[in-house]
């Protein structure tokens, strides 16, 4: 709280904020659960200003994220000396939550925060599944999973990244430590394809790619079949029921659409515009194989060493980023080797979470790396998918006690003046209430980009 941003801040706060203050529709894709979560958080905690307020509910969320990693380390950790446990547990904890980034975007208000904490909480209830296996409370744990994956959609697709990481975790341990009961046996095989499929299909919706849709729920249909088939038709049909309830968040975008709010970005209020939000339209698209700086031509093998590289100064950044470069490149190097050196330690004590975290901290990180041009500006694949991954690659890596996350760079970018450079850099905006245009009513605008919308707010400042 000490360090937490005292107003609004630069680039999509200022958005988020106004959102919340009169329920309106962000930039897409909507997030409507954040807008509502900052509207319910802020009527609630009656301290300090509107804005400062929803600052402190990403730092609310930002420390309870810190706090799910340290249940995991503290599992980890079982059998050790229970002082031991709690120390290294908390220094897992610690160092999850001071990475620049993640500490960043967690003293204001962002998506991040929510996101992380998501992911965090998927990864100790899949813990704890494993520990409840044969309970009659182990499906319960996985439908409350898929609960949180469903309902994050309406905050960040971020919080979906754990999904393979979940499903692989599953996959190892039902295969190292099989049910004793060959019916049991089969039922968590098949409750493992429902989840898996219901994770597919929650990616589609995310995205709103209709044949994605299509071929999950095909498979979702085949995983409803073989749980018929192995006496467990309940739990696919639950976790059908529970994901469809945490979609239907969206409905908050089409409602309020409809009713005209002053922030009213995209006009959400017919299906072909809510398609074309959750869709994400208006950022355009590109293929993995092209160049993400320079359009129509390919992406090289000298691009992608360069993306690479590029990788570890991001790393270098998280914990020594006022250092000079040479201190800065050491400390980085001694987190890389925590991280490894966790790693293997995490491997032989328990290859589960091994294959939990080492997962996520892939998908992540290298993952999100690699396929960071799905949108066609350049501004948008260099800011938004490398944040994405920047703010929770650390938190993961740091389960193991160190690790080697990615952060976005500022740049400047064609066509933007270094005055402008300077002032996107800023830590915070000197003012102490939401600018005034955010507040006039303006016409539905499906036009009306979100980079727009930051420059306008911008210049108003």
């Amino acid at each position: 709280m000490i360090t937490l941003a005292p107003t609004v801040t630069l680039w999509d706060a200022g958005e988020f904020i106004t959102a919340a203050k009169v329920l309106g529709v962000p930039h897409p894709p909507g997030t409507p659960l954040f807008v509502l979560l900052g509207h319910v958080w802020a009527g609630v905690v009656r301290i300090g200003g509107y804005a400062w307020r929803l600052n402190l509910m990403s730092a609310c969320f930002s420390a309870s994220g810190a706090g799910c990693l340290f249940l995991v380390a503290h599992r980890l950790l079982q059998g050790e000396a229970e002082w031991l446990r709690i120390g290294g547990a908390a220094a897992a904890a610690i160092l999850a939550a001071f990475p620049f980034t993640h500490w960043q975007n967690s003293n204001e208000t962002e998506v991040y925060a929510v996101a992380t904490f998501s992911i965090a909480a998927i990864c100790w209830l899949g813990v704890r599944w494993r520990d409840l296996r044969g309970t009659a409370r182990a499906p319960h744990i996985l439908l409350l999973i898929v609960y949180i994956a469903a309902l994050s959609i309406g905050n960040h697709l971020l919080a979906l990244l754990v999904g393979p990481a979940l499903s692989l975790f599953m996959l190892y341990t039902l295969r190292a430590l099989p049910a004793a009961d060959p019916a049991e046996r089969q039922m968590e095989w098949a409750e493992w394809g429902a989840l898996t499929a219901v994770w597919i299909v929650l990616v589609a919706v995310g995205l709103g790619s209709t044949p994605l849709i299509i071929a999950g729920g095909a498979l979702l249909a085949a995983c409803v079949v073989w749980s018929v088939m192995v006496g467990s038709w309940a739990f696919p049909v639950m976790a059908i029921g529970i994901a469809v309830v945490g979609i239907s968040i969206y409905a908050f975008l089409y409602i309020r659409s409809g009713l005209h709010p002053i922030l009213n970005e995209a006009d959400p209020e017919t299906w072909r515009n809510l398609l074309a939000v959750i869709r994400r339209e208006q950022f355009g698209s590109r293929g993995l194989l092209d160049n993400p700086m320079v359009p129509g031509s390919p992406r090289t093998l000298t691009v992608f060493g360069q993306q690479f590289l590029n990788y570890f100064q991001y790393c270098s950044w998280q914990w020594g980023r006022a250092l000079p470069f040479v201190p800065m490149v050491i400390v980085a190097l001694v987190f890389v080797t925590l991280g490894s050196l966790g790693f293997e330690f995490t491997r032989r004590r328990d290859a589960g979470l091994a294959y939990l975290l080492g997962g996520l901290w892939l998908v992540t990180s290298v993952g999100l790396r690699s396929i960071s041009t799905r949108y066609a500006s350049a501004t948008t694949s260099s800011w938004s998918a490398f944040r994405s991954g920047a703010c929770s690659a650390p938190s993961v890596s740091c389960a193991w006690f160190g690790g080697c996350p990615n952060v976005p760079q500022p740049r400047l970018h064609a066509g933007e003046s270094s005055s402008r450079l300077s002032f996107r850099c800023c830590r915070w905006a000197p003012t102490s209430r939401l600018p005034p245009a955010a507040m006039v009513p303006t016409p539905p605008s499906r036009a009306t980009s979100p980079t727009t919308c930051c420059n306008r707010s911008s210049r108003t400042v």
